[in-house]
């Protein structure tokens, strides 16, 4: 296992540092790497660094150069495949309103995509459809599934194979769907402008550090020496490593997977709702208790040296030890609460179009077998309570009461209506429910890539410290070689 591993990451060094899969990749890495090597060679020369300190930095540039190219590559495929993904998921979803039949909406989506993956892939399914003998149609979808991951692909094939299975009107629920898929790319064009502009504030940020500490090197007198001393050379190193580290980490965040931000695998969300609803203080303290033989550790090794400060250290980490399990099972609640979400909409989707043909009861106890998950025990417990209880409004009252979602609330109210007879208009009814909900996800989604972009913001204050670590050493030293040299 562990030569694989080794093996893995020679095969991933050698892609990224010896391209081959591009006409001119090769070329193309190395002058970029050239280039960049050109210009951290010219501020070594600026700044008057030894030729060791020159050496270590200009091959810190050659070894970060190409990482750099190669998450640049990534991120061009990333956008390749959404942009692939979002026009053959909008293609199909007027296709299959007009026709309502799958291999229909795929021919017709085949001749307008053009040549690429998503076109073999098409073609892939349609002739699968066509001369597959063992396959169903979920099946042969599920294709396009493993190679685009993602929570709406997945949804709107259930959807199809449901319309062609049950029939009915689906009108409204594809005007729904497209209108998701709208927002969604709507938002992350935004998101994907914003973190432009934030990398290009990173870029400037980090020239800005390199220039103000060449500034104050510059009005320095040159009698102190203070270019040659030990201490100016590393500090130099410091300043350097930190800028090349802030440049790497905002590329990586802007390497990000719009498909990957939706795959939730089902195992798990089985273990983080596993872990939410079993939570137990002395049941997570339990997990943590071999940290406590670090806290024994600092507190022996204080005691031993006559030293405040490990004891010091010790019981601030105990306190952390202590406060652990509850942020830690909030942190888990918020993501558990962003699946719930999500699948909660597909849940209210399907008992939507299984109301056009059957009760409440019964649309949610058909239901239950495509459930998620974290809906499923809910779904069950509220089956149960109906089938007791039939004529009672408490089972829907308290349907994932615990989680406080004020759209699960008002879906609830929506139902228990149109059980009673009291709901006229229920396709308009489940249609604004949706609607509603999608509007709710659309705000979360919101939120999460504006953590994200905030998460860029704090990179643009690190070549600050990058400031601190060149000019802090250099100032006590300036200091020191001015007293020496000064007659009083």
């Amino acid at each position: 296992m562990k030569e694989r591993r080794w093996l893995r990451i020679a095969k991933n060094a050698r892609q990224i540092y010896f391209p081959v899969d591009r006409v001119d990749a090769l070329k193309k890495v190395w002058a970029l790497a050239g280039v960049m090597l050109a210009v951290m060679l010219f501020l070594t020369w600026l700044f008057q660094f030894r030729t060791q300190t020159i050496i270590v930095i200009g091959v810190m540039a050659l070894l970060e150069a190409p990482v750099l190219n190669a998450m640049y590559r990534k991120k061009e495929s990333y956008q390749k495949r959404f942009h692939s993904l979002t026009g053959y998921m909008e293609q199909m979803l007027y296709n299959f309103r007009t026709h309502k039949k799958v291999l229909v909406a795929l021919e017709q989506t085949l001749e307008v995509t053009p040549k690429g993956h998503m076109h073999e892939m098409i073609a892939q399914m349609r002739r699968e459809l066509l001369y597959g003998d063992s396959k169903g149609t979920r099946e042969v979808l599920e294709i396009l599934e493993h190679c685009y991951p993602g929570r709406r692909l997945s949804r709107m094939h259930e959807f199809f194979c449901k319309v062609e299975s049950l029939g009915g009107e689906c009108e409204l629920y594809i005007d729904l769907l497209l209108e998701d898929l709208r927002l969604y790319e709507q938002r992350e064009k935004l998101h994907e402008t914003a973190m432009k502009s934030r990398m290009v504030n990173v870029f400037f940020s980090v020239i800005i550090s390199i220039v103000i500490c060449l500034f104050v090197e510059k009005i320095i007198p040159d009698d102190t020496a203070m270019v040659s001393h030990l201490l100016y050379q590393i500090s130099g190193i410091g300043m350097f490593v930190l800028d090349l580290i802030c440049l790497l980490l905002a590329a990586k965040m802007m390497m990000s997977d719009p498909l990957s931000k939706e795959v939730v695998s089902e195992r798990e969300a089985k273990v983080l709702y596993d872990r939410v609803s079993g939570y137990s203080y002395r049941k997570e303290w339990k997990r943590q208790k071999k940290a406590l033989v670090i806290v024994a550790a600092f507190i022996a090794a204080g005691i031993y040296s006559q030293s405040i400060l490990l004891p010091g250290a010790a019981i601030a980490f105990f306190l952390v030890l202590l406060i652990k399990p509850k942020l830690s099972n909030r942190l888990r609640k918020k993501k558990l609460l962003s699946i719930i979400q999500s699948e909660y909409s597909i849940w209210l989707m399907e008992v939507g179009m299984l109301l056009q043909e059957t009760t409440v009861q019964e649309a949610i106890r058909r239901s239950q077998a495509n459930a998620s998950v974290v809906l499923k025990p809910h779904i069950n417990r509220l089956v149960q309570e109906l089938a007791d209880n039939p004529v009672s409004h408490l089972p829907y009252q308290n349907f994932m009461k615990e989680y406080q979602l004020s759209q699960v609330a008002s879906s609830m109210k929506m139902l228990c209506a149109i059980s009673g007879g009291g709901g006229n208009d229920v396709k308009e009814q489940v249609q604004a429910l949706i609607h509603l909900n999608i509007m709710a996800l659309d705000t979360l989604e919101q939120t999460k890539n504006e953590n994200r972009q905030g998460g860029m913001y704090a990179l643009f204050l690190l070549p600050q410290i990058a400031v601190g670590v060149k000019l802090i050493p250099d100032m006590l030293l300036f200091l020191l070689l001015f007293l020496r040299t000064t007659q009083f």
